[in-house]
Formats: structure tokens, sequence, C-alpha cells
């Protein structure tokens, strides 16, 4: 039989479990709104390439159609990032109405906690199938992205952590180990009771151990992500600058064929980093 004492044990540990998870939180946080950052930035990269490409005359009906669909990637990532941004909104309200009725207080989302919302939706999910959201595409990965990030948000919402945590939870699958997660009063209780709590706590820091060994296992991935990204936009950078310079006409008809290959090239390296806004790292239990 399971008593205060061992209680008591298992809710100081549970407390340093949850300090721990949320140190490798805050981190892996910050590397999602680096991506973020970062595909924001190849975002305007690849549209100032586009602008410059449409400014052609004569152009090919490859070089057109390649076009296109980098143009398509964009629009996928925009329409995503303003539906995003929408939901953010309402969470937001439901967030301060839940924390209001819980604890009194007003704001709780606010400007940091929208932006790591947004920087997680984009940067992790799975759909409710179990497919990655990285694998569909257009309005199937935003409409996933959407319910990925309202499970997380659900869980904050309902009030089960703690205050000073509540960010942390409205991040989808990051975060959701916490959900529960709050101080356990240390009082007086039947041994029977003291025994079922104890089973409890057990469990929880079972799951948030289990959260942290999947944290830490994704971390590398979404670092190589990131900086995936940020090359992504130097080099598209560099070659722009470089036949913008060499190119000097907009009539793709008086273009010798070495420059025609260099747009070529160039329209298909666009195409193929535009594909990286709307990817994502799988996050699996």
């Amino acid at each position: 039989m399971l008593g205060k004492e061992e209680r008591v044990i298992y809710e100081k540990l549970h407390y340093k479990t949850v300090e721990q998870y949320e140190i490798v939180v805050e981190e892996v946080n910050l590397i999602a709104q680096e991506i973020y950052e970062n595909k924001q930035k190849l975002y305007h990269t690849i549209l100032r390439c586009v602008n410059y490409y449409n400014l052609f005359r004569n152009t090919p009906d490859e070089i057109s159609i390649t076009i296109e669909s980098t143009e398509s990637s964009l629009k996928d990532f925009t329409f995503e990032l303003q539906t995003l941004e929408k939901e953010i909104k309402k969470i937001d309200e439901k967030v301060i109405k839940s924390a209001a009725a819980v604890t009194g207080t007003g704001a709780v989302v606010g400007v940091l906690g929208a932006n790591i919302l947004m920087a997680s939706a984009t940067t992790f999910g799975v759909a409710s199938t179990g497919t990655a959201i990285s694998a569909l595409s257009g309005a199937a990965a935003t409409n996933a992205a959407l319910a990925w990030l309202g499970g997380g948000a659900l869980v904050a919402g309902g009030g089960g952590i703690g205050l000073g945590s509540l960010v942390v939870g409205l991040t989808g699958p990051i975060g959701w180990a916490v959900g529960g997660a709050g101080a356990y009063m240390i009082g007086k209780g039947t041994k029977k009771k003291n025994e079922k709590m104890t089973l409890e706590i057990k469990k929880k820091i079972d799951n948030i151990l289990k959260e942290i060994k999947n944290l830490k296992r994704v971390t590398p991935e979404i670092i190589l992500f990131r900086d995936k990204l940020s090359e992504a936009s130097s080099d598209i950078n560099e070659q722009y600058a470089f036949l913008s310079k060499k190119i000097i006409t907009i009539d793709y008809e008086l273009l010798d064929e070495i420059q025609r290959k260099a747009l070529s090239n160039f329209a298909n390296a666009t195409k193929l980093q535009a594909k990286l806004l709307n990817k994502r790292v799988k996050f699996s239990k």
C-alpha cells in the first residue's frame, strides 16, 4: 500500500520532471521560431525571384509551368499563415476565458504565445489519420494543421495545466504531456486515496519522460531543417544576384544558350526550394 510518504516523494519527483520537460520544450520552441522566421525569409526571397521571372517575355512553356508551380507553393504558404492566424486569435479568446474562469486573470497568450503557436504549427504536425502534414499540400495540409493546433489548445484551454506553463501547453503535441501537470496539494487523505494519487502521479511522470525522449529525438532533425532553410535563402540570393547582373535583357529570345540554361536551372532550383515552405517535421509519439 502506497502511503502519504510515497505520495510526497513522487510529487517532488513530478515537479522536477516537469521542470526538466519545460527546459527541453523551451529549446524546441526556440528552434521552431527560428524555422518560422527562416521560412518567412525564404518566402520573400522566392517571391522576388518569381517577380523577376515574370518580367521576361517569350519564355517557353517549360519555364512558365515551373514558375506556376513555385507560385502555387507561395500561395499555399500564404493561405496557411492567414488561416492559422485567424485560428490562433480564436484560441487566444478561448484560453483567456478559461484562464479567467479558473484564476480570475486576463490575457494569457499574447504576442509571444501567438508566435510560439504559429511557429509550432508550421514546423510540426501529424494529421488525425496519422499522415505527416508534410505529406499533404494546400488546403488539406492547412486543415490538418488547424486540427493539430486545436487539439493542443483544447488541452491547455481546459485549464488542465498551471497558468505559468500555459503557453507551453499551447504548442500542439509539444506540451500535451504536461496536461494536468499542476502541483498536487499535499494534505491529509486516506491510504486508498494516497495510493490512487501516487499511481496517477507516477503515470504522469512516465508520460512526461517519454515526451522528453521524443523531443530530444526530434531536436537534431529540426536543427538540420532550420539550417537547410537558411542555406536555401542564401543560395537563391546568390544565384539571383549573379543572374540579374549577367542577364541584361528581359526578352527570352535574345538570350544565348548559356543564359537560357542558367535561367532554366535557376527556375527549377527555386521551385524545389519553395517546397520547403510547406514542409514539416513529423512529430511522432
